[in-house]
């Protein structure tokens, strides 16, 4: 086919985007390794000061600021450089929204990327970072940096669950997978009756949750469980909530049928589920996001991947729950409920 023969509607713009977009990714982790954002948020504006501030080139700098312009986080005035409001909020290590932790976390899963092929080809990661011999060490490296990024989907799902448990006098919240602990903490900040059990691998509850819990002004309200989420007994009727956020992609669909009917034998009845996660839309077609996310659990993981609303409906009516429902939140973040039902309405 010559030149003149390409159909007008087909368009290589998303190939040369897609091809470079990696440039993206570093340009971005670059700034924040060398604290590029809070520099500026400092006073620090022009290429000379940023130079005497950064110990960085001036060269280098004046491309790298050229690019973060391009890409919508810096504007220029002059000589000098200010943060748009976007960075101001989640780039600059002086705001409470740091975003920074969850991006360098991008270094971390790049090389494992670099063998996607390989890994297509034998449906088997390089490496597992959910195997057993891990314990943890992958997460406890990150999960600090996702606090910031779960607050407002966390929140969302909280209100919604706490709406509807009104008259009881005490909530214990079993968080499975805990991480930095923003899933079962925001209940606690939100309602006087919670009391959170987290449950994390040893390292992660050591370098991670147990410092956030103390900086939530939370340590007296939360206890800690201490192993895997596959084999840790999580007890009968004990608890009236269960939070997973982000867990279910990771553990694949099996294990997650399995702890979904561990989890309906651990909660009192009529207690509540909440799951967070990338959902797909039914077709697995269309939802960008979600469906490059299961290209991370192929990548990083023997069994994970993400899993429609409809696929956690039946899963979930299966072990014993019902009104499977989404919370409603308008991100890229899916929030499910579901109630554990009741002997007769299983029957049913």
């Amino acid at each position: 086919m010559s030149q003149a023969e390409v159909p007008r509607q087909a368009n290589p713009g998303n190939i040369i985007h897609d091809a470079f977009a990696f440039t993206r990714t570093f340009v971005l982790t670059s700034a924040i390794e060398l604290d590029i954002f809070t520099q500026i948020d400092d006073g620090f504006g022009t290429i000379v000061d940023l130079a005497g501030a950064t110990g960085c080139s001036e060269r280098g700098l004046r491309i790298l600021l050229g690019a973060l312009c391009g890409a919508g986080y810096l504007e220029r005035r002059g000589d000098e450089f200010a943060l748009t409001e976007t960075a101001k909020t989640f780039l600059s290590s002086n705001s409470p929204s740091y975003f920074g932790g969850w991006l360098m976390h991008m270094r971390q899963i790049q090389p494992e990327w670099n063998h996607l092929t390989e890994t297509v080809r034998s449906g088997k990661p390089q490496v597992d970072v959910h195997s057993k011999q891990d314990q943890g060490e992958f997460f406890s490296q990150f999960v600090d940096g996702l606090y910031t990024m779960n607050y407002m989907p966390a929140r969302a799902a909280a209100e919604a669950t706490l709406r509807e448990m009104k008259g009881q006098r005490e909530i214990q919240v079993l968080d499975i997978g805990a991480g930095s602990g923003v899933w079962g903490f925001m209940f606690a900040k939100l309602d006087p009756r919670v009391r959170v059990t987290a449950l994390d691998w040893p390292k992660v509850l050591d370098a991670v949750t147990r410092k956030f819990a103390q900086r939530e002004g939370l340590e007296a309200r939360v206890s800690f469980m201490a192993g895997s989420l596959r084999e840790l007994d999580f007890g009968e009727n004990r608890f009236d909530v269960v939070t997973l956020g982000h867990i279910c992609h990771g553990e694949g669909a099996e294990n997650s049928r399995r702890l979904f009917a561990r989890i309906r034998r651990a909660l009192k009845p009529d207690g509540r589920l909440v799951i967070a996660d990338f959902l797909p839309d039914e077709s697995r077609a269309k939802a960008a996001l979600p469906l490059m996310f299961g290209v991370n659990m192929l990548v990083h993981t023997d069994e994970g991947d993400v899993f429609t609303f409809g696929e956690y409906r039946q899963w979930l009516q299966e072990a014993g729950f019902a009104d499977v429902n989404r919370i409603e939140f308008p991100a890229d973040v899916g929030l499910i409920g579901a109630r554990a039902a009741a002997v007769a309405e299983k029957a049913a």
